[in-house]
């Protein structure tokens, strides 16, 4: 699923990102796009569903802001 988040590495912008994984208790892994790593998993963030870093696809479009 596609989504879009703010990189907590660069909290100035807003990323394209993916749901790499649905954890329990509302918890998801996301991984942002276009950032790669050397070792597994660790280019994943782990947020709650209800976290104010993360939107919907579209978000950005819909409110004017630019997509990184």
């Amino acid at each position: 699923m596609k989504l879009e988040a703010i990189d907590p590495l660069n909290l100035s912008a807003i990323c394209v990102a993916t749901v790499a994984k649905v954890l329990k208790n509302n918890y998801l892994m996301i991984k942002i796009d276009g950032v790669g790593s050397s070792e597994e998993g660790m280019d994943m963030f782990c947020y709650h569903r209800t976290s104010p870093a993360i939107f919907p696809a579209g978000f950005c479009q819909q409110h004017n802001i630019p997509l990184q």
